[in-house]
């Protein structure tokens, strides 16, 4: 059957960011598909924000200040 534990051993030369974003390990795979998503949510988040704001600005400069 495929799969089952690896060897630390084998993936003992990755250091730094390698270490943990690597496509041999599950856990590198697993890690490089949090960081898209949640790199693709905080674009997201961004730009909707930037949106609603603007969108907040133009409706208070155009609705007439009443007196």
């Amino acid at each position: 059957m495929a799969g089952g534990m690896a060897d630390e051993s084998q993936f003992a030369h990755y250091t730094g960011l390698k270490k943990y974003f690597n496509s041999d390990t599950v856990l590198g795979k697993r890690n490089c598909v949090i960081a898209t998503f949640a790199g693709s949510f905080l674009i997201y988040w961004v730009i909707k924000s930037r949106l609603n704001k603007r969108k907040a600005i133009t409706a208070a400069a155009v609705t007439p200040k009443t007196e």
